[in-house]
């Protein structure tokens, strides 16, 4: 693991090292043994630029499956949410009724 990968991992880890003045941030990633280059991008929040100095996945893929004895949802089965067509039958009714 890079010593940029530990200093975040720390800095994620300990909700104090994200309270640090800009002199002790800076100390920090000195005592981490960051390049000029990787404190520039931690500094500037250039995710892009560290992910390219630390030569990181430009981007990423993630599949999911189900897992053993989960039965897949089918498409076709009718699914009902908080917007549903009945929902939508009560709002015209009240509408209705204050009409008249």
């Amino acid at each position: 693991m890079s010593n940029t990968v530990r200093f975040l991992e720390a800095i994620a880890q300990d909700p104090a090292l994200a309270q640090l003045s800009t002199a002790e941030r800076e100390a920090l990633m000195a005592s981490f043994g960051l390049s000029d280059d990787e404190r520039a991008a931690v500094r500037n929040l250039d995710a892009s630029g560290l992910s390219q100095l630390l030569q990181g996945r430009s981007k990423m893929s993630a599949l999911q499956f189900p897992g053993d004895g989960d039965e897949p949802q089918r498409d076709d089965e009718p699914q009902r949410d908080d917007d549903s067509p009945a929902d939508d039958d009560d709002d015209k009714s009240i509408r209705q009724a204050s009409l008249h």
